[in-house]
């Protein structure tokens, strides 16, 4: 999993890009809206870090841009300048998934990314990923990590229903409701990938909204605890 780390001030970007790195993630770095355009828009990114001042362009019209491109691939906003209520409307209204000011803690930047794309820290390097269902559960889009985690390739996860691959269907059900009604959850549950044995995941749920969609969408973020990791690739290479 990709992260792309926006902003021109060198010092800033190299900080928050060591913080990432310390916690497993693996970060490509920007400096300009022109890059921010490309590396945002890639397959592999699977969210942006974005600076609002770039030397050629504005950072709200990056994220609309990235934003038309892969709705569902979140930008986090993070400016020192545009500190006020008005800046931090316009930066949702143009997109964004989070808008923080700096200075951003390195744990409250962490515990964002992770709100979005799960945990990788440690030694296991933990398989993760992100799925965005809609309100009756189909899955809209995923992230290409839930193809270990659910053992299907992300264009056959696309239309199915993410609540069949728990283990209790019901709890799955019950957060997906509390998200599309705007709360989000943090849960260990039972995860039944395809053709594999049963994984233990944390399982964080969280409301979407995408600019000039009416519809409640939900993203999942799912990290497979190691110990279940472990006993998934045994499986697979016995098999």
């Amino acid at each position: 999993m990709i992260i792309v780390n926006v902003d021109d001030h060198d010092s800033a970007r190299f900080l928050r890009t060591r913080v990432l790195q310390q916690e497993g993630y693996r970060v490509v770095e920007a400096a300009t809206a022109a890059d921010a355009r490309e590396h945002g828009s890639a397959d592999g990114t699977e969210l942006t870090l974005l600076d609002i001042n770039l030397p050629d362009g504005s950072g709200f019209d990056v994220c609309r841009k990235l934003k038309e491109d892969r709705p569902f691939t979140p930008v986090i906003m993070i400016s020192s300048t545009h500190r006020t209520t008005q800046a931090r409307l316009d930066g949702l209204a143009a997109g964004a998934d989070a808008y923080l000011m700096e200075p951003v803690p390195p744990k409250q930047l962490v515990g964002v990314v992770r709100g979005f794309l799960g945990f990788v820290s440690d030694a296991e390097r933990h398989d993760s990923g992100w799925v965005i269902t809609d309100p009756a559960g189909l899955i809209e889009a995923a992230s290409f990590g839930m193809e270990r985690v659910l053992n299907l390739t992300v264009r056959n996860l696309t239309g199915r229903r993410l609540t069949d691959y728990f283990n209790d269907r019901d709890v799955a059900s019950a957060l997906l409701r509390g998200a599309v009604g705007g709360h989000g959850s943090l849960r260990t549950l039972r995860v039944r990938p395809r053709e594999r044995a049963p994984l233990s995941a944390i399982v964080q749920t969280s409301p979407v909204t995408v600019p000039g969609d009416s519809m409640h969408h939900v993203r999942w973020a799912f990290t497979v605890e190691g110990r279940w990791r472990r006993a998934a690739n045994e499986q697979a290479e016995h098999n």
